[in-house]
């Protein structure tokens, strides 16, 4: 124990003013960036510098804020950090400042580089920063992200069951271009004691898409989707389409919009699987139709708590010349669970309903995935 003893009021205030001062040095030291907004000085790290804001994590331990621009009056940094910005733009440094609409880095004002906060893309500490393969790749790809999801499932049993599934999601976001690019193929089997095996699942789709921001709330796109499901005796469906959209709401943090556009739906079914001395032979086409429709679709994604991520999309296309007799609904959403920087589980659902179904088979299908999503950046 310590004891402290003071003879004059004098010498009681010193005291206390240095124990004061005493007890604020770790929280100084481990300080390595200010950040003054709307009056106040906060102490703690630099997270991220986007052209939104700034992400930073209080020291206090009151977890991650994010300061617009507009409330930023003052930033510096003690440590380096790395900080893209534009296509390819990369610097390493100190931020020293805010001026007019830029930050400043290097190791003074007066010789620091001026970047301006629009054009910036990412940041983060040197000390986080390894050069590692992912770290140049993101730097190198930094408007792009790409995922592998992958699941099955295998049972040996009195029935004998096989699923697998394997996907993929790319995209590219910069304004005033948006780029996606997805697929995911299934096949699943069953084969019971002294029994053939007989086809669970047998699906294949990929789909293109393509928008261009005309206006901050106005844009264009184009898309594509060509789908096979076995299950349906869809030999293939192709829906091109094209039209126009309105973001309604649109941040880094989440984005929701919808179009209206005009579709091209062509569908071609397969037939009847004849056999012959017992073994089955090649399903026949039965039939192919196809009609012009008018395509109504919404599309949302969103940053959620603890680093989940969410999508979804919808869309509805009826024949132009028949709207309740001949049309196509779907919907579809996912959900991203981080594990790791570069891996996540994830959940995803499809509900798909055509209305006018291949012989045979229901309108409806549901489908549901779980499985593991190999991430980039």
């Amino acid at each position: 124990m310590i004891g402290l003893r003071f003879r004059t009021g004098a010498h009681r205030a010193a005291a206390l003013a240095l124990a004061a001062s005493w007890l604020l040095v770790p929280f100084t030291a481990a300080s390595e960036a200010r950040l003054g907004a709307k009056g106040d000085v906060l102490h703690g790290e630099v997270v991220d510098l986007t052209p939104d804001g700034v992400v930073f994590e209080l020291i206090q331990g009151e977890g991650k804020v994010k300061v617009p621009w507009a409330d930023v009056e003052t930033l510096e940094t003690d440590g380096d950090l790395i900080v893209m910005y534009g296509d390819e733009g990369e610097v390493h440094g100190r931020v020293v400042g805010v001026e007019g609409g830029a930050i400043l880095v290097g190791s003074d004002r007066a010789t620091a580089q001026r970047i301006e906060v629009e054009t910036l893309f990412a940041a983060e500490s040197m000390k986080k920063y390894d050069g590692s393969l992912r770290d140049r790749l993101r730097s190198r790809f930094r408007y792009w992200t790409a995922s592998l999801n992958a699941g099955a499932s295998y049972t040996d049993a009195t029935t004998d069951t096989l699923l697998g599934t394997i996907g993929v999601f790319i995209d590219r976001r910069k304004d005033p271009t948006y780029l996606l690019i997805q697929g995911e193929a299934r096949y699943g089997n069953q084969k019971q004691d002294g029994e053939g095996r007989t086809l669970t699942d047998g699906l294949a789709w990929g789909f293109v898409r393509g928008e261009y921001d005309f206006y901050e709330r106005l844009y264009g796109y184009t898309s594509t989707r060509a789908t096979y499901d076995d299950l349906q005796n869809l030999s293939l469906r192709l829906e091109p389409r094209g039209g126009a959209g309105v973001h309604i709401i649109k941040s880094s943090d989440f984005n929701f919009s919808s179009d209206l556009g005009v579709a091209w739906v062509y569908e071609n079914y397969f037939g009847s699987e004849p056999v012959i001395d017992g073994f089955p032979l090649p399903k026949r086409g039965r039939r192919s139709q196809s009609f012009w429709a008018v395509a109504f679709g919404v599309q949302a994604d969103a940053k959620l708590p603890y680093g989940i991520k969410w999508r979804a999309r919808g869309d509805y296309l009826p024949a132009a010349d028949d709207w309740t007799g001949e049309y196509l609904l779907r919907g579809e959403t996912s959900l991203d669970f981080p594990l790791l920087d570069w891996l996540a589980f994830r959940i995803s659902v499809i509900d798909d309903y055509d209305n006018t179904p291949g012989e045979g088979t229901q309108r409806n299908r549901f489908t549901s995935t779980a499985g593991l999503s190999f991430g980039f950046p």
